[in-house]
């Protein structure tokens, strides 16, 4: 099957992106939250077909990527100033590509980049610790 076959209806997308942006919005500083929120924002980005919508899932995935940055410990403080430096990157670069098929695969700001691919996934792993199955709830 071609990957034109495999377009997602514009009420689902709208909907997936909505799903996605209230995960965003009610994570606030919830490690499991925000993590849920950038699985849910993947599955809009897979089903975003035109510029608008990809503009909309991209800029959720950058709200996403910040949230996880603002999220970070102190200890990862520069670890999350490269991921908010990316987002930057990755924001310029989709403007100027129009949100194009091409940028939305791997956008170059990204692509290769080792200290973002570093930084994020010690990032992610922190939120991972963070929000394991059994602390769930802040109680004691």
């Amino acid at each position: 099957t071609e990957s034109g076959s495999s377009t997602v209806a514009p009420a689902d997308f709208d909907a997936a992106l909505s799903q996605a942006q209230k995960a965003l919005d009610g994570a606030k500083d919830d490690p499991c939250k925000i993590m849920e929120a950038a699985t849910t924002m993947s599955t809009a980005m897979s089903g975003a077909t035109t510029p608008e919508q990809r503009e909309q899932a991209a800029k959720i995935a950058l709200d996403a990527i910040r949230a996880m940055a603002d999220s970070a410990s102190p200890d990862l403080s520069a670890e999350a100033d490269k991921l908010r430096d990316a987002a930057d990157a990755i924001e310029k670069e989709g403007e100027q590509a129009n949100w194009s098929e091409e940028f939305m695969q791997q956008p170059k700001a990204i692509k290769d980049n080792e200290a973002y691919t570093e930084a994020s996934s010690k990032i992610t792993g922190e939120l991972t610790q963070k929000c394991t199955p059994t602390s769930t709830t802040e109680a004691k």
